[in-house]
């Protein structure tokens, strides 16, 4: 399947769904980095931006920064439309590789959401919905997302879908 027909498919879902979302982005969870076509498809199919460039094993900054940044080519020596933002935080990341608590897992979110917010940058954070089962579980991320990019609204509503 190409990227430009997946693309399409998201948007097909997007408008069943009646979002307003302008902007469509590519999430880790779905692809893995092979740059330069990575960042060449997505920018080809019309997306926004990628959230790809993040540490698997380990919450933090991979590309040394916390604001979004244009893409670019490395082969045809060219900067993309598409934008990169950084992915700060995995949920995979804290429970699997690092086997972290919830109480751990969640001072390390509010640190770096911090420093993030300290820095005037994006605080780049990727929950899946299966991690949350419990209300305490939802309550911590709504904590730790407040006063971030990601708007609590969005995340209620994800969660109301599941």
């Amino acid at each position: 399947m190409s990227t430009k027909h997946e693309f399409d498919q998201l948007c097909t879902i997007r408008e069943r769904r009646g979002s307003q979302t302008g902007r469509m982005g590519w999430p880790p969870a779905l692809s893995s980095l092979a740059n330069p076509a990575t960042w060449q498809s997505w920018n080809d199919a019309g997306l926004a931006y990628d959230s790809t460039l993040g540490f698997p094993e380990h919450v933090g900054f991979r590309c040394g920064v916390c604001r979004e940044f244009p893409a670019f080519n490395v082969t045809t020596r060219e900067q993309l439309r598409l934008r990169e933002r950084p992915l700060v935080v995995m949920d995979e990341t804290l429970f699997g590789y690092m086997a972290l608590e919830w109480r751990p897992a969640l001072e390390k979110i509010l640190k770096l959401r911090d420093t993030c917010r300290r820095l005037e940058g994006d605080f780049t954070l990727l929950w899946h919905n299966s991690s949350l089962t419990s209300r305490r579980e939802k309550a911590a991320i709504c904590r730790a997302v407040r006063g971030a990019m990601t708007t609590s609204l969005t995340i209620s509503v994800d969660w109301q879908k599941h």
